[in-house]
């Protein structure tokens, strides 16, 4: 005996396959079945109802419902990881400091043979004050 747990599709107004358990347990899932769908893509088997006569028939429909949704949850989730990518992490972060501060070295080293020449051409054009 299969007890089984299904979804409530309230567009199609049926319940729609989820899950299973082989169990004797009534306390586990909402229906107790036979027979579980046919398809051993779970997408195709939560895309199946029972019908009165207790067969689970397809609907794809439902089953293009499940795959678009499947695939919007990658994009999203591919998006996520291209903008996390993107935020620099300590090390990453560590790396820009020190280029930095070696910038600024840099820059101090440049201002210091500048600034002596200038102030040689100062003082010779004030003439010397």
């Amino acid at each position: 005996m299969y007890r089984v747990i299904t979804t409530y599709d309230s567009k199609r107004a049926k319940n729609f396959y989820h899950s299973y358990k082989e169990t004797d347990d009534s306390s586990w899932g909402n229906l107790s079945c036979q027979v579980l769908p046919a398809h051993q893509d779970i997408n195709k088997a939560r895309a199946c109802y029972l019908t009165e006569d207790n067969t689970w028939m397809y609907d794809a429909e439902k089953y293009n419902e499940i795959v678009a949704a499947i695939e919007e949850e990658k994009k999203a989730a591919q998006e996520e990881a291209d903008r996390l990518s993107r935020i620099p992490n300590n090390e990453g972060l560590y790396e820009m400091v020190l280029a930095l501060m070696d910038a600024t070295n840099e820059i101090a080293t440049y201002m210091d043979t500048v600034v002596e020449p200038l102030s040689r051409l100062a003082e010779i054009i004030t003439g010397g004050d």
